[in-house]
């Protein structure tokens, strides 16, 4: 079987090592393909850049940093992309849930007079989900123990 090791799966890795620089050469220079071959080379292969680049520089002398680090720059880039992308996520979600929690407190003062401080920091500490079914709990409620009703209100 290609790429084991007496039989073993994923024991591979050496012969990897040893075609690594037949592949990258056969690859055109700067192409996309040759971006796809070491990304996936990379990746899936699980080969690490400096091993890669040892094997670019065998297999194109002088060209090993620019095959490597144009893909690590690129995988950095989608990392920092992917964690802003991320924390504004999260940042929105956050601003979402503080914007429930005023909007459930202006209506609870509204109706049932000024807060405590244990339904003010229940509120403060709910997730959305629960900020919502309180609200619409709390437009219908007769009392604020309604909307609490696992709070000690009195």
């Amino acid at each position: 079987m290609l790429g084991t090791a007496r039989g073993e799966p994923g024991n591979w890795l050496p012969y990897r090592k040893r075609v690594l620089p037949d592949v990258l050469a056969a690859l055109p220079d700067g192409s996309d393909f040759e971006r796809q071959v070491v990304v996936y080379v990379m990746g899936v292969w699980k080969v690490r850049p400096e091993t890669l680049q040892a094997a670019a520089e065998r297999a194109k002398p002088g060209r090993g940093k620019a095959v490597v680090g144009q893909i690590v720059q690129e995988l950095i880039d989608k990392g920092v992309a992917l964690g802003l992308e991320k924390g504004m996520a999260q940042g929105m979600a956050q601003g979402m849930a503080q914007g429930m929690a005023g909007t459930l407190s202006q209506l609870l003062e509204h109706r049932f007079g000024r807060l405590s401080r244990s339904v003010r920091s229940r509120i403060a500490e709910a997730s959305p989900p629960d900020l919502d079914a309180r609200f619409t709990t709390a437009l219908g409620a007769k009392s604020l123990a309604e909307v609490f009703p696992d709070l000690d209100l009195d």
